[in-house]
């Protein structure tokens, strides 16, 4: 009869445990999860055909969810629809990695629940996902690379937490929103380099025609964005541009043009009048940067340069005037 007793209060502590857990604090999987939001970058990318490859290390099921849930956010998000194929986009899942231990589960069950009910987390782990993203054009020509690597821990609780499917999904994201950031960097390089494929104009991608007041906005090169970086040590120097040309008769140089105070960072377009791909390998952007009580400092970047790197970043270490 004593026996009976116990294993009758067992039995309503494990029902009582679960329903708590069925109404706490801790985020479970529902299907549907990998649905991404809508929330498409400034310029979708062209429509291309995607291919997902999952190593062979990768366990179908962890790698059908990595699937589902990075097309869902490209067809969202990321790339047209509509159209012709300008290109592949490969997607390699390298590694989805999950550990989790024994010891919680197993103190779980040896205490019926309870310690949970006090706190204690029934589970827990470690979760690491590497993806990689080459966009080809249609002859299998590699245009960019791009590599994420996420590490994570998941902590699964009745009133905290999440569980691994939770956390893997929200690694994904992660990665998914840093690719999209890139995306928009490289946006004009992406889409000309696949464009030039298709009409046969030069390994650039850019198209011949030079930038010019006629006709604002529509050359390649005015929607190249590029990312500026500047800083210094102290903060605080006023940053100058200009750019200076070797061929004069197709690119002007200008004067000076005050941009902001150090840190500097901003991503804008080349305008520069008369400016082509070809051309750019003759035109430097010179930055400058001043502050009162040391010396001025310049330095210069070869624009075709910036326009494949898709940045221009430095960083000055300011002298004093009388050092």
């Amino acid at each position: 009869m004593e026996i009976m007793r116990r294993s009758f209060k067992g039995i309503i502590w494990l029902v009582c445990s679960l329903s708590v857990l069925s109404v706490s604090g801790c985020t479970a999987y529902k299907a549907g999860m990998e649905q991404a939001k809508y929330d498409p970058i400034q310029y979708r990318l062209p429509k291309m055909q995607c291919v997902f490859t999952p190593s062979t290390s990768v366990h179908m099921l962890d790698a059908g969810f990595v699937e589902r849930a990075v097309r869902s956010e490209i067809e969202t998000n990321i790339m047209e629809q509509n159209g012709p194929s300008m290109g592949i986009l490969e997607v390699k899942c390298e590694r989805v990695q999950s550990k989790s231990g024994l010891f919680l589960p197993i103190l779980s069950g040896i205490t019926l629940w309870s310690a949970n009910l006090l706190g204690m987390p029934f589970n827990a782990g470690k979760l690491s996902v590497d993806l990689s993203f080459v966009i080809k054009d249609l002859s299998g020509n590699i245009i960019r690379e791009y590599d994420y690597s996420r590490n994570g821990k998941w902590i699964s609780a009745i009133y905290y937490g999440e569980d691994a499917s939770v956390r893997l999904l929200e690694l994904c994201r992660s990665i998914m929103n840093e690719f999209k950031e890139d995306l928009v960097k490289d946006y004009s390089w992406i889409s000309g380099a696949l464009s030039g494929a298709q009409s046969g104009v030069g390994n650039s991608g850019y198209g011949g025609a030079a930038v010019s007041r006629d006709n604002p906005g529509m050359t390649d090169l005015e929607n190249v964005i590029i990312r500026w970086a500047v800083d210094s040590d102290p903060q605080g120097a006023r940053v100058f541009w200009r750019v200076i040309s070797n061929v004069p008769q197709e690119v002007k140089n200008t004067n000076e043009t005050y941009l902001m105070t150090t840190p500097y960072e901003e991503t804008r377009p080349f305008n520069i009048l008369g400016l082509t791909y070809e051309n750019s390998t003759n035109v430097q952007i010179e930055i400058k940067i001043t502050k009162r009580g040391y010396a001025d400092q310049v330095k210069r970047f070869n624009v075709r340069q910036a326009i494949d790197q898709q940045e221009i970043s430095t960083f000055f270490e300011l002298v004093p005037e009388d050092f």
